[in-house]
């Protein structure tokens, strides 16, 4: 069944977007003060590289996140292998973003890790999950001593790797060592469609939250 995701979740995660957007913008002294900026001039990004973690509630963007910076563009690539039951379950999520920094607010506080900047984010991203389960299968031996040709099928049988990919776009805000050196946070809502090994799956808007420390 597709994940449903309640309406009140998605309204929150919105209230609190806005919100958190609105108290960056008020706690500069003023807008023109605030040194408002079209995207990220070459003199003013100073960040190359990008390490963190990066979640997604359906899997695929998530996991360990490079990041690499091209003024006011960004590529992310997120990974995560799982290993668990001794090898029973397996699976890989693999995602790459693209981000796009179209307004950014640089504040003060540049000896801080956290410094008051806020930048507007549009991004969008592909990725794909694939899981091998041996304890997820639901046909068994008739018998222990079974020695028929069936029975050494079932036995001898693989388990199946099951696919999900998806692709997602949408926008959302980032907070912290934008330009600099330091901490961000990431917050994005991404109208996202996901398949599966069978065909569609479902598309619905799903939040996305990365924690990047920058150089």
């Amino acid at each position: 069944m597709p994940l449903k995701i309640p309406t009140s979740l998605l309204l929150a995660f919105l209230l609190a977007a806005v919100l958190t957007f609105g108290g960056a913008v008020q706690a500069q002294p003023a807008l023109a003060q605030a040194k408002v900026l079209v995207g990220h001039e070459g003199e003013v990004q100073k960040n190359e590289h990008g390490l963190g973690v990066a979640l997604d509630p359906k899997g695929g963007l998530m996991g360990v996140a490079y990041r690499h910076y091209f003024g006011n563009i960004a590529i992310q690539v997120d990974a995560l292998p799982l290993y668990a039951d001794r090898g029973d379950y397996l699976a890989m999520f693999l995602g790459v973003q693209a981000v796009n920094y179209a307004l950014v607010w640089s504040g003060t506080g540049r000896s801080s890790m956290l410094p008051a900047t806020t930048a507007l984010r549009l991004t969008g991203g592909l990725s794909v999950r694939a899981e091998r389960d041996q304890g997820a299968s639901t046909i068994e031996v008739p018998q222990a001593n079974c020695r028929t040709q069936a029975c050494k099928d079932i036995a001898n049988a693989k388990p199946k790797i099951t696919y999900m990919g998806s692709a997602a776009a949408g926008f959302g805000f980032e907070f912290g060592a934008i330009q600099r050196s330091g901490f961000s946070l990431a917050a994005d809502l991404m109208m996202t469609v996901l398949w599966d090994d069978v065909g569609f799956y479902a598309a619905y808007p799903l939040p996305y939250a990365t924690l990047m420390y920058s150089w």
